[in-house]
């Protein structure tokens, strides 16, 4: 296999919208993965999705 046949290979995962391929031949092996996508959903603006922040524990009074 060459770089041509794995570029192949890469096209086809796209156009299929597959994330992994794995292939296994003799003494060769090659496994490809795709990063996941980030979801393409639109958001409003001036929207923005907050999460809580963890609680502050108070702070103890020093001794000096």
């Amino acid at each position: 296999m060459d770089l041509k046949d794995i570029k192949a290979i890469i096209d086809l995962m796209r156009k299929n919208n597959l994330s992994e391929f794995e292939l296994e031949r003799q003494e060769f092996k090659i496994k490809l993965k795709r990063a996941a996508s980030v979801s393409s959903v639109p958001e409003e603006p001036g929207y923005y999705q907050v999460s809580p922040a963890a609680p502050v524990a108070p702070s103890l009074p020093t001794s000096t």
